[in-house]
């Protein structure tokens, strides 16, 4: 068993990385170093020299260049006057939760060309080693990861408690939202969800982890949470989400009130920063 992990990077605010481009770089290039099958897609505005830089790495397959507009979520609210939340900080604009809210249409993507003929796909941001503390160990490891479950996220909150006014007025850390690992399946059903869930809930958009706690909570998609911070932790998954591993504390879904995509890997809560 196999996994490709798909990763993006798109310019916003005319031409704009968020944080310094170069740093962005330098942490993607730690990620391609781990040896990990990345397929990888950029914005059509950056230079050629950038392609050139990822393309030395032999696991690392640039999939398309693309723009924003041509995303399946920016055409479907396309003309339409959208209300964000009123809780968010100024770089969270509508151009930065368009390109979040991508991840599951480059996800998609992915299983279908299946660059390296895998039977799994993750989505990994692009930056994330930024978080690592001991990336060569993590990311070794994350290399024999070998899934258990059809969706595997990692997040803050262990039950996802939030309701219609939360979703669409703050930040919902139940997920974390920079990695999730998935079978080709469900790479195609997840995002098909999400872009009806998108059509339905139009014209209130949210942050791509609200998305996911709204499509967990509503929809029924079967996400396996475990618990992660902004750290190692997000891309350590437990023995209970290894298909070999052991299981986790099992949960009586009965009494806890939780869904049927929960394994119980601890009660804490932990106050976390914006991972951006």
């Amino acid at each position: 068993m196999a996994i490709t992990y798909v990763s993006a990077f798109l310019l916003q605010q005319q031409g704009r990385a968020k944080h310094d481009f170069e740093d962005y770089c330098l942490h993607f290039e730690t990620l391609a170093a781990s040896g990990l099958l990345i397929a990888l897609f950029l914005d059509q505005k950056l230079p050629a020299v950038v392609s050139a830089r990822f393309n030395r790495f032999p696991n690392v397959r640039i999939v398309a260049y693309v723009t924003l507009a041509e995303t399946a979520v920016c055409r479907a609210l396309f003309g339409k006057t959208v209300q964000l939340p009123q809780h968010r900080d100024e770089p969270d604009s509508l151009e930065y939760m368009l390109i979040g809210n991508s991840k599951l249409e480059w996800l998609q993507r992915t299983a279908r060309a299946n660059p390296f003929a895998t039977s799994h796909f993750a989505w990994i941001d692009f930056g994330i080693a930024h978080i690592l503390t001991a990336p060569e160990a993590t990311l070794g490891a994350l290399k024999s990861f070998e899934p258990r479950y059809p969706i595997i996220a990692p997040g803050c909150y262990r039950r996802n408690p939030y309701n219609d006014a939360q979703i669409w007025s703050q930040i919902c850390w139940h997920y974390c939202g920079g990695f999730l690992v998935c079978d080709a399946a469900h790479a195609e059903y997840l995002n098909d969800e999400f872009l009806h869930c998108v059509s339905v809930e139009s014209p209130r958009f949210s942050w791509d982890v609200n998305f996911w706690a709204l499509l967990e909570l509503r929809y029924g998609v079967p996400f396996r949470w475990y618990q992660a911070e902004f750290d190692d932790s997000l891309l350590s998954p437990p023995p209970a989400m290894w298909r070999d591993g052991t299981y986790g504390i099992a949960l009586d879904l009965a009494q806890s009130g939780t869904n049927p995509g929960e394994t119980y890997l601890g009660d804490r809560r932990v106050s976390v920063a914006d991972p951006e």
